[in-house]
């Protein structure tokens, strides 16, 4: 509202002209370039409300008023007030991920719609489709921000507004994921690669079903630094192992993995005779020991041939032709 009667003088002036203003762009770094509006409207009353216009805005009011006498031109300066942002940060992008960080980046809201002095800035995240928000109220006006404390091989949704003195702005959105990690599998090894180089990396393994043993022993732990890979070795044979892997000794990651099977390393034990006729002849035997079965035992194979004169195989091994099976 600009009140015209402070431009009349004793009651004799009377308005016969105009009120123009022009609009200075005001954002954080004061004063912008000028004349953005240049209105102009003719009025009469005493007052005259200027609506339109833009918050955070300085305006110069330009008043002419006259009589049959002369004209007489006044100015004043004005400045609207803030309003919280009208837009969301400009090109939200994240610019790095890890096991269970992301950091993201922006630019600040356009001029325009700043509408105050950038205070800093309001982040939310949540799971992608978990719905529980995480708000976190930004202490910078700085233009990025690492998201910590993450779960792993998970796709986030995060949201960043600007505040000024007058509230917290309009959301832009971005969609981002940590990165997994990755593991490769043999019959006595499992390699574990990370998506890049962390700090004070633990690496975990224990053995959580076996064949053969209790679960949950073989519990071992491998410190990483400055490498991406680790091979952990000496592992039997079609086990499942629990990898786990921690940062700084609090968010970790898990994946159960089962090693490979391979040929069994020994033969069934206590073969002997159970019974015989003048045509037949039955054999048991005990499985192969639990150690060195090294997978799923599926079946025997029974090899068996003639003794000419009763030899021992153990005489003629080098001259065998044929066996049967």
């Amino acid at each position: 509202m600009i009140n015209l009667s402070n431009y009349v003088e004793n009651g004799i002036y009377r308005i016969m002209s105009n009120v123009t203003w022009l609009r200075f762009l005001h954002c954080n770094n004061g004063l912008g370039s000028s004349n953005i509006t240049d209105q102009t409207y003719d009025v009469n009353p005493m007052n005259l409300s200027i609506t339109g216009l833009v918050p955070n805005s300085k305006y110069n009011v330009t008043v002419v008023v006259g009589n049959a006498v002369g004209r007489k031109t006044e100015s004043v300066l004005n400045e609207t007030r803030a309003a919280a942002p009208s837009a969301p940060p400009q090109d939200i992008v994240a610019v790095n991920q890890t096991l269970f960080t992301i950091t993201i980046s922006w630019k600040p809201v356009d001029c325009a719609h700043q509408n105050g002095n950038i205070r800093g800035y309001k982040i939310k995240y949540w799971e992608r489709g978990s719905g529980n928000e995480t708000k976190l109220d930004g202490n910078t006006t700085g233009t990025s921000y690492t998201l910590t404390g993450l779960q792993s091989s998970t796709t986030y949704v995060i949201q960043v507004a600007a505040k000024n003195d007058a509230g917290v702005g309009v959301f832009g959105n971005l969609n981002a994921s940590t990165l997994p990690f990755e593991v490769s599998v043999a019959s006595t090894t499992i390699g574990v690669t990370l998506g890049q180089v962390e700090n004070d990396v633990l690496i975990t393994w224990n053995r959580t079903s076996s064949q053969c043993v209790d679960n949950g022993k073989s519990f071992k732990t491998h410190h990483l630094s400055n490498s991406t890979m680790y091979m952990i070795p000496a592992l039997e044979e079609y086990t499942e192992y629990n990898i786990t892997v921690c940062i700084n000794n609090s968010t970790c990651a898990f994946s159960i993995v089962t090693t490979n099977q391979d040929a069994p390393s020994a033969a069934p034990e206590k073969i002997k005779l159970k019974e015989k006729s003048s045509a037949s002849i039955t054999i048991m035997w005990s499985p192969v020991p639990c150690d060195h079965r090294n997978g799923n035992i599926t079946g025997y194979v029974v090899m068996f041939r003639k003794l000419d004169n009763g030899i021992s195989l153990k005489h003629r091994r080098a001259e065998e032709a044929q066996w049967s099976t």
